[in-house]
């Protein structure tokens, strides 16, 4: 894919699915366009961080990490 925040949600979830992408490359894809169009004052509260702690989330839920909340998947994460 060479322009992913163009896709639908359908688009984007079948691509992770047939890891056409990572869910890192997708976030990142969108935090790059975030950052760019940042003089346009079109977002209210930026949250990157909190962006990549739910993309690494996602991959330790799918990994059955153990982990009771975000802070300590993020953790996990970091270790890893």
């Amino acid at each position: 894919m060479s322009d992913l925040t163009r896709l639908t949600l359908a688009q984007a979830r079948d691509g992770l699915r047939r890891k056409q992408f990572s869910a890192s490359e997708l976030t990142q894809a969108h935090l790059e366009v975030i950052e760019r169009a940042r003089d346009l004052n079109a977002f209210v509260l930026e949250t990157p961080e909190q962006a990549r702690a739910f993309q690494l989330s996602t991959r330790f839920l799918k990994h059955r990490a153990p982990a009771e909340t975000l802070e300590e998947y993020y953790a996990y994460a970091l270790d890893k």
